[in-house]
């Protein structure tokens, strides 16, 4: 099989959570030779599953691909359950943190990136895997991985214990409880990381700069600051591969700063 060959076979492959994975480690070590073709099915497949979008911005952006900046805009204005990954790639790509907003990037790019629109939009098509039970969603995920998985409180929320390197461990939780400000249902996911103190929203923000996924801040427990890792994405598209790769960075991130901020493993 040529080279050309495996990159089609691999982007097939994309579109079944299945072989999801695999395919995109094996595409993003073939970053450089892949990137055109990626970029390519990206603007020719608008209709794809949002997972397999997902998965083709996030080639994009770890290739810093510059070519598929405006392709990049467009789905950062088109289609809102991408947006969060569409902004990620495009901060990868430009080294810039700008936010969501389109405008903010096209007066930032100052003209590197020609951001005419297309009639994209969200797909439509029904499909199964987007739509997976909550508590298979977690299953699928997370089964053979967490520790522990329990359902826990009402309306019920998934509580994960994920391992660590060193014998450490971070408590998560997982909530399909809540929706956005059109309504729209949404993952939530929490983790706390330990007692804050008055240097540590300076180290908060200094953290945020770098986590992949979520974001630390201050919040009051009982009268108590703690701090906090909180992350939210649209419910429409997540299947057990994305659940799972957003977890274990937030877990990874939360527990770093956890050992940072009080030395022990408690969380």
């Amino acid at each position: 099989m040529t080279q050309a060959s495996e990159i089609d076979a691999l982007l097939r492959r994309l579109n079944d959570y299945r072989t999801r994975a695999e395919a995109r480690r094996r595409l993003a070590e073939l970053s450089e030779q892949a990137a055109p073709k990626v970029l390519e099915v990206l603007v020719n497949e608008p209709h794809a599953p949002p997972n397999k979008r997902w998965a083709l911005a996030t080639l994009l952006g770890r290739a810093r691909f510059e070519p598929a900046i405006p392709v990049l805009l467009d789905m950062l204005r088109n289609e809102p359950a991408l947006r969060a990954d569409a902004c990620r790639a495009l901060q990868q790509i430009t080294g810039k943190d700008i936010g969501e907003e389109v405008s903010d990037w096209e007066r930032a790019l100052s003209g590197a990136a020609d951001a005419e629109s297309s009639d994209t939009g969200a797909p439509t098509d029904a499909n199964p895997e987007l739509f997976m039970p909550e508590k298979e969603l977690i299953r699928q995920a997370f089964e053979g991985i967490a520790t522990k998985i329990e359902w826990e409180g009402n309306p019920p929320y998934a509580y994960l214990r994920m391992p660590l390197p060193g014998e450490r461990k971070q408590q998560i939780i997982v909530s399909f409880n809540e929706k956005d400000e059109n309504g729209g249902d949404i993952v939530s996911i929490y983790t706390e990381c330990g007692p804050a103190s008055p240097a540590t929203e300076a180290a908060a923000h200094r953290r945020n700069v770098t986590v992949q996924y979520g974001r630390f801040a201050i919040e009051q427990d009982d009268g108590r600051p703690r701090v906090v890792m909180r992350h939210s994405m649209p419910r429409l598209g997540v299947d057990p591969e994305r659940l799972r790769e957003v977890v274990e960075s937030m877990a990874r991130d939360a527990d770093s700063f956890e050992a940072e901020l009080t030395h022990q493993d408690r969380i």
